[in-house]
């Protein structure tokens, strides 16, 4: 067997087993467009239905944060210097057709009923040369409790909501899971806790595939998973690389840590260990 298509096969072995990608979510791409007839969200507290695409044309109504709108165009989720949405975007909402602004949009909506939470996430500012995701927390589709904005390391990627895999002090996990869309770009995946109120980044996690010659990927493994252990994550990453394809020579490097899960956070606070052979 040649040495490429051993690590080829490893590696799709190793990202069968360990990756988290959902595949019933929606995929979001930064430089693909949410179409026309699909849903975006008022991620302001209020906005105006306007009856023309300016302020000053008259107000159809005000709109309630966190509610859902019919695109009657197409809208980017991530503006650029070179591409942006028109300031206001043609919407329909309870059967009255008319323009909102633009930068008022929230690209998706996640609900927990439970706890009559919300979250709208926004990601369309053309200044940010990194890609970057605002994320609020909105109880009872009316009051923010919480927004923070962080990175975003990919172009395409799903967003959902789990258990709490086991953590104590923690209601729920949001889960960014970011896909590599070409060899030697990153994918991986990025774990928020939740509790009412309080919205932290536990883990920010690699996934990287490089043609046939370096493979990598980490992964958390939290108390309700295989092999988890109460109060505790672990941490592990699996590297693949090719040194020599002639002798099909490949070194295989794990990494493991386990870190300590107290009062809702990680002890140490994570930091991914470096990798030795």
């Amino acid at each position: 067997m040649r040495a490429q298509n051993y690590i080829f096969i490893v590696v799709f072995i190793f990202l069968n087993n360990f990756s988290f990608a959902q595949e019933s979510e929606k995929v979001f791409g930064v430089y693909e467009p949410i179409k026309k007839g699909e849903k975006v969200y008022v991620f302001e507290e209020k906005c105006a239905l306007k009856a023309q695409a300016n302020l000053s044309s008259k107000t159809l109504m005000e709109i309630p944060l966190g509610e859902a709108l019919t695109l009657e165009t197409d809208y980017l989720i991530k503006e650029s210097l070179r591409v942006t949405n028109p300031p206001f975007i043609k919407v329909q909402f309870r059967g009255k057709t008319g323009y909102v602004r633009s930068s008022s949009l929230a690209f998706e909506k996640l609900v927990y009923e439970k706890e009559e939470t919300s979250f709208l996430f926004q990601l369309n500012s053309p200044k940010d040369t990194i890609h970057k995701i605002t994320i609020k927390e909105v109880y009872a589709n009316k009051t923010v409790l919480n927004e923070v904005k962080e990175p975003l390391p990919a172009e395409s990627f799903s967003i959902y909501l789990s258990d709490n895999k086991g953590l104590t002090d923690v209601e729920k996990l949001l889960i960014i899971d970011f896909y590599a869309e070409a060899c030697g770009m990153n994918g991986g995946i990025a774990y928020y806790s939740w509790s009412p109120s309080k919205l932290a980044l536990i883990a920010n996690l690699v996934a990287l595939f490089d043609a046939d010659v370096y493979a990598k990927e980490e992964k958390l493994i939290f108390p309700t998973d295989e092999g988890g252990k109460d109060g505790t994550v672990l941490f592990y990453s699996e590297t693949h690389e090719l040194v020599d394809e002639a002798t099909e020579w490949m070194n295989k490097t794990v990494v493991t840590r386990t870190y300590q899960w107290k009062d809702g956070a990680l002890l140490p606070s994570f930091d991914a260990p470096a990798e030795t052979e």
